[in-house]
């Protein structure tokens, strides 16, 4: 049944399913694997759009869903949103992130945020008490600079830790992914991890580069030898 949804789709990653509200994003960041993934140029991605029949497309999933128990229950994770940020500055006009994450909550189905703006923080009121819900956010660098070079127009970085602090203190499951991991001083995980005070976040991701975003972007290649090395204690 679940292939025949429309707005919950595989993922094809370990989150199982996904719902994507927007297409694009006008966060700008330079190793952006959505948009190399859905083979767009920058200027094309960053002019991102609304999906506008998402929230339709979900209320007519989640009434099969509910005719279905077993299928419901055969989704474990629904990742929000998987190649774009489901808090860009677009959310601030449409809201589609809000009306999912609350119609996911109010049909009790698990999901998964992951952004680079501290925007999330107005939807705490659906996270908080919700104990099928995890929320993360993308740690590049503490530098500022680099921050800004890589991904120009997300949350600062202090902002970013601020949020996780706030979710955390609302007892929402707070996770961090630390990607892109560079070979650049500015590109430190350990310090990244340090700046937490302990408890704050539940779970550190770490990520690397896939072979098809080297080739797209060679100046931030993979160096499997300065992730080891920094890495270690």
């Amino acid at each position: 049944m679940n292939e025949n949804l429309k707005a919950i789709r595989s993922s094809g990653t370990n989150f199982g399913y996904c719902i994507n509200c927007y297409n694009g994003c006008e966060h700008g960041c330079l190793y952006c694997y959505g948009r190399i993934a859905r083979k767009m140029n920058a200027t094309k991605w960053a002019s991102a759009e609304p999906r506008l029949s998402v929230v339709d497309g979900l209320k007519s999933d989640i009434k099969r869903l509910n005719n279905d128990p077993i299928a419901k229950q055969a989704i474990k994770d629904i990742m929000v949103c998987s190649v774009t940020d489901c808090y860009q500055p677009l959310e601030l006009e449409h809201r589609l992130t809000r009306q999912v994450v609350e119609l996911l909550r109010a049909n009790d189905l698990p999901f998964t945020i992951l952004t680079k703006s501290v925007l999330v923080l107005r939807d705490m009121d659906v996270f908080s008490g919700y104990d099928k819900c995890r929320v993360g956010l993308t740690i590049t660098t503490l530098d500022e600079t680099y921050r800004k070079q890589l991904e120009p127009n997300t949350s600062r970085t202090c902002d970013k830790i601020f949020a996780l602090e706030e979710l955390h203190k609302h007892g929402v499951s707070t996770y961090c992914s630390v990607e892109p991991i560079t070979p650049c001083p500015a590109s430190n995980p350990k310090e990244i991890v340090k700046r937490f005070a302990p408890g704050v976040v539940d779970l550190f991701e770490f990520g690397m580069w896939t072979p098809k975003i080297q080739k797209a972007i060679p100046m931030l290649r993979y160096d499997e030898k300065y992730l080891v090395s920094v890495m270690q204690d």
